[in-house]
């Protein structure tokens, strides 16, 4: 049996200290408050002296329970005596100035008992102080200390421990010494000396009177030599200012960080230079007992099953993958991690994790709810990075959110800055507050800014575009403003935005005020070349003003077009016809990607035995809606061995192919094997579709039979420029394969006003070219795609414009819906299951097809009217909305909140004033393609109820699940 199991109290150890043989000092505080290398050792025996000594002074004095974590080596003696006397002790932060502590206005308080009456040989004349007639077993589990969060977030929140914590934070402790800097209101803080205590482990503090400096710092470290070091990102930020203060530390087991982010580029930097960085998580703030590993490395399997979830401090130190948590293998079936946005996941702790001692979700039921975001590892399996909290986030007007913590820590990584704080909440940019380090008050303002920028363009070219920080947006406060931290030196974010909301209102106010003033008045030519010079100067290529932006950089055409659009905005002029310069765009792109070799078709073509009689598939956009299904149903096929999945390259390729395409198919409610899928980031617009051997690409050369191109940019707002792509990648891989591409129309006039429609019309053309010499290439055009009934999740994207306008019925939009002209009342919408069926029939794939057919029309041969069937469906599925004519509904909804998050459907209100009025519907011949696919041929009318109702009912799901995000 194990000490720890027969102590059942914090008193009961410290007793047991005291009467050791090996009496290896637990504690080492500097001597005198100017000192910070003249460690005094603390024995257990001088410890428990020192805390009966300072329970009878309390006694004499009258006892009260309140005590300050600015603590003098006095006050760890202090804080053990109100245990030892059977009180509970509040660690309470004095820099919590934004409350009134109106709980505590009642107690009388005392002054610490200074050294002089606690250390007294008086005491050791009288018997030591026994509290008489206590049932340890209950005391056990009774509370006797109570910690707080920081207030990073919001107020501070209470946080009970008992005497059956803490003395289980020493079972596993670490058999070594170790120097911390943290404070006790810092719960591993706390823990680490309750740890020293009970293994006998010397642990060092950091004085907390004496400066903090790279100087003072490195000395205490060296002086301490610990081979553990508990520590937060700003004293390794001082370390690393010079080579002795990494040479002091390079030594250590390992050096832990925490309480708020550390840089990745510190932590990589020192990393680099031989420090072993160990992160770990598992915060007080959140209810779980925090414990520590026993981190020799003799002693891997040594851990806690307590409140530890992740730690990257048991890897091997040739692993540089210190910002990558993983978790011990015992709490992996107790954590997942929940997809938030983008490649952003939140920890959750589930039911029957030993160390969760509340739930705050039932989703899953009796979950914790971190709020903590990571991203996972681009090939190391479950291995998480922690980016920030939820509640961090910084959500713009536009919906997009901002993730402060790494713009912030790259930018104080300037020796100028001493804080820096992203803000920017319900605005259409952020913008940055720059506290300046101690002797800065030389440097201007605009000096200071100009030394400090290219660190900010730095943290800018990390960050999506949406997060940068522009130059008028940064404001620089004055030295001696204090930037309001916690005890563990991170930013209290709530408080400063309430402290500084004027100022951040008059920012804001100013920037708009600026951009009133119409100074700068150019020619087409001068405007080109400014944009030109601009853009260029924030690092992207871009080759002269023709280049195409969106590639590049923006959605909105080359610098040409722009230029004439922006200066006809100022003149009052008219551009170019626009549909004449489209036409002779669409002409060029034909030309220029419709021009192919003669193919000579071998039909006698055998395949390797293996693969005989089966067929093997590149398919591309995989990770789309419609890509997702076409998988699904090459994977239920009997005549399909192998699918190569193609995945455009993008700032989730971190991740391996196979994890990315794993977690798409799931978001799609997708549960299929993948035995015979080959996962591949490639670009079918580079030279061997951009894989990283060209080997690869000759064996798929031999093998492939069919190429579904599925990957199409999906956007109305841009120009057909943007889609220049889509279009070659269509070239490349027409040749010999089926391509799905688009629509076929006899006359460019004919076409829609949009790049989307007009690049699919070329792409069309480019297919019918390629045919022309010999190609085996199909047309598909594919109308409006909703969920399926037998496949996938029932979650119709809510960012299409349909499910926008349907999602307008709600409240916080128009409380309606609009009757539909003739011309659009009429719809097709075909599901998507349905439709993959129907593309792997068409191709060969699933069903023999005799057919020379370039184009087939992919709709549902069975329509229903918009007013007539579907919004009475919608209304017996449980919406509640008027039913209005066309342009009160657009007045309506112009009228609206512009809040992007309550009121998405505001967005596309351009968009749906510039579509025309049709008096007759559009009816598309699916005669061929019905003939050719069973599936099509008995595809199932989609206003059911139940149906709709499902599609509802997924929505509203979804609407609830980002809402608790």
């Amino acid at each position: 049996m194990s000490e720890t199991s027969k102590l059942w109290t914090l008193d009961q150890l410290l007793r047991q200290r005291a009467i050791d043989e090996d009496q290896t000092p637990l504690i080492a505080f500097p001597r005198t408050r100017q000192g910070y290398t003249d460690y005094e050792p603390v024995t257990g025996a001088t410890l428990n002296h020192f805390v009966d000594g300072t329970a009878k002074c309390l006694i004499e004095k009258g006892f009260q329970p309140v005590l300050s974590p600015r603590l003098p080596p006095s006050a760890v003696k202090e804080l053990l005596a109100k245990i030892q006397n059977g009180r509970r002790a509040l660690l309470y932060t004095p820099a919590h100035t934004s409350f009134k502590l109106d709980a505590l206005s009642d107690l009388e308080l005392f002054p610490l008992v200074q050294r002089d009456e606690y250390d007294n040989s008086r005491h050791s004349e009288t018997p030591e102080f026994l509290l008489e007639g206590v049932d340890y077993e209950k005391e056990h589990s009774r509370r006797c200390l109570i910690l707080h969060s920081s207030g990073s977030t919001g107020l501070p929140k209470p946080i009970d421990y008992n005497h059956q914590k803490l003395l289980a934070a020493g079972v596993y402790a670490q058999d070594a010494t170790a120097f911390i800097s943290m404070p006790f209101s810092h719960a591993l803080g706390m823990m680490s000396y309750m740890q020293a205590i009970h293994k006998r482990g010397t642990i060092y503090a950091m004085s907390g009177y004496v400066p903090q400096t790279h100087d003072t710092v490195t000395a205490a470290v060296k002086a301490a030599n610990p081979e553990i070091m508990w520590t937060v990102p700003y004293i390794l930020k001082l370390l690393a200012e010079k080579p002795d203060g990494i040479d002091a530390i390079k030594n250590c087991r390992f050096v832990s960080s925490g309480g708020s982010k550390l840089p990745d580029e510190l932590g990589d930097m020192l990393t680099e230079a031989g420090v072993h960085i160990g992160m770990q998580f598992g915060s007080y703030v959140q209810p779980l007992e925090v414990t520590q590993f026993r981190y020799g490395l003799a002693h891997k399997s040594s851990r806690t099953e307590t409140g530890l979830i992740l730690s990257s401090a048991y890897r091997d130190r040739e692993d540089k993958a210190w910002n990558y948590l993983r978790p011990p293998a015992h709490v992996v079936p107790y954590i997942m991690f929940k997809p938030v946005d983008h490649d952003k996941y939140e920890c959750v702790v589930l039911d029957g994790h030993k160390g969760k001692t509340m739930s705050n979700s039932d989703d899953p039921p009796n979950s914790w709810r971190t709020s903590d975001l990571f991203v996972p590892h681009p090939s190391l399996p479950n291995a998480w990075k922690f980016v920030g909290r939820l509640d961090d986030r910084i959500t713009l007007i536009n919906g997009e959110k901002v993730l402060p913590l790494s713009i912030e820590a790259r930018i104080k990584q300037s020796p100028l800055v001493r804080e820096a704080v992203v803000f920017g909440i319900g605005r259409e940019v952020p913008g940055l507050l720059l506290f300046r380090e101690l002797g800065t008050s030389h440097l201007d303002d605009k000096e200071f800014l100009n030394q400090v920028w290219p660190t900010i363009e730095y943290a800018n070219s990390h960050s999506e575009s949406f997060s940068q920080i522009n130059r008028e947006m940064v404001t620089i406060l004055p030295m001696d403003v204090e930037c309001p931290l916690t005890d563990k030196n991170s930013i209290k974010r709530g408080l400063i935005y309430e402290q500084f909301a004027d100022l951040i209102d008059s920012i804001y106010a100013a920037a708009e005020s600026s951009n009133k003033v119409q100074s700068l008045q150019l020619t087409i030519l001068e405007l080109e070349n400014w944009i030109l010079e601009h853009v260029r100067a924030r690092g992207y290529e871009i080759e002269d003003v023709t280049t195409d932006f969106f590639t590049a950089v923006f959605d909105c055409g080359n610098t040409q077009r722009l230029a004439r659009r922006l200066h006809a905005i100022r003149t009052g002029d008219n551009c170019e016809d626009e549909k004449d310069m489209a036409i002779h765009t669409m002409k060029l792109f034909i030309e220029k990607y419709g021009t192919f070799a003669e193919y000579k078709r071998n039909v006698n073509r055998t395949l390797p035995t293996s693969l005989n009689g089966d067929h093997v598939v590149i398919l591309t956009g995989v990770t789309g809606f419609l890509g997702a299904h076409i998988l699904a149903a090459l994977v239920a096929s009997s005549s399909v061995s192998k699918v190569y999945a193609f995945m455009r390259p993008n700032s989730e390729a971190k991740q391996t192919p196979l994890v990315r395409l794993e977690r798409s198919l799931q978001a799609k409610g997708f549960s299929i094997s993948l035995n015979k899928v080959i996962p591949l980031y490639a670009d079918i617009t580079e030279e061997n579709f951009g894989l990283k051997t060209a080997e690869m690409y000759k064996t798929m050369k031999l093998l492939v039979t069919h190429v579904i191109h599925c990957a199409w940019a999906v956007n109305f707002a841009i120009q057909l420029t943007a889609f220049e792509p889509q279009l070659l990648g269509t070239a490349q891989a027409t040749p010999g394969t089926a391509t799905i591409a688009s629509a076929m129309l006899p006359s460019f006039d004919s076409c829609s006003s949009m790049g989307y429609s007009q690049s699919k019309l070329v792409g069309e053309h480019i297919v019918e070219s390629a045919t022309k010499n010999g190609a085996n290439a199909t047309v598909l055009r594919i109308g409006q795609i909703i969920p399926g009934r037998r496949r996938g999740s029932k979650l119709w994207n809510p960012s299409e414009a349909t499910p926008l306008m349907i999602r307008s019925a709600s409240k916080d939009s128009t409380g309606a819906l609009p009757i539909l002209d003739t011309g659009r009342d009429t719809c097709d919408w075909i599901e998507a299951d349905t439709l993959a069926d129907t593309i792997l029939q068409l191709a060969g794939i699933d069903h023999e097809v005799d057919s020379t057919e370039l184009v087939y029309n992919l709709v549902n041969p069975r329509v229903f009217s918009w007013k007539d069937d579907l919004l009475p469906s919608l209304h017996r599925a449980g919406l509640k909305f008027d039913t209005i004519p066309w342009q009160e509904w657009l007045d309506r909804l112009e009228a609206s909140k512009e809040d992007a998050n309550t009121n998405p459907s505001r967005k596309l209100l351009g968009f749906w004033r510039k579509q025309t009025h049709r008096d007759g519907a559009l009816i598309f011949d699916t005669a061929p393609a019905e003939a050719a696919s069973p599936a099509l041929r008995e595809s199932l009318r989609v206003v059911d109820d139940n149906f709709v109702g499902q599609i509802i009912e997924t929505w509203k799901k979804h609407e609830t699940a980002a809402k608790a995000h």
